[in-house]
């Protein structure tokens, strides 16, 4: 199921609703020990990013459950990885995203 508010769960998991916790990897990032999509963010936005993670985290488990709470979903822009371009509107949007940009 979509929703355009995020809790730290990994937001294309959750289409096939699978609840799966996103911990933070080598890179700062947040990223799905499932599926690798990463994200960034913390404050209003976790910022979908246009690449995949490669599975490799932090020492320590540190879940984004625990720190985010009703963030936007954003998609990341082109030139850059802390910036959003724009939050995902409806399920259609991010899935087509995930489809064509996500790699």
């Amino acid at each position: 199921m979509f929703d355009r508010f995020n809790d730290g769960f990994c937001p294309q998991c959750l289409l096939e609703d699978r609840q799966v916790e996103m911990l933070v990897n080598r890179m700062d990032l947040w990223e799905c020990p499932d599926c690798g999509l990463q994200g960034a963010g913390g404050g209003p936005a976790l910022i979908v990013q246009r690449e995949r993670g490669k599975g490799v985290f932090k020492n320590y488990r540190l879940s984004a459950t625990e720190h985010l709470r009703g963030v936007w979903l954003a998609r990341q822009s082109v030139g850059d990885w802390a910036t959003a371009d724009g939050a995902f509107r409806d399920e259609a949007e991010f899935r087509a995203f995930l489809a064509h940009d996500v790699r």
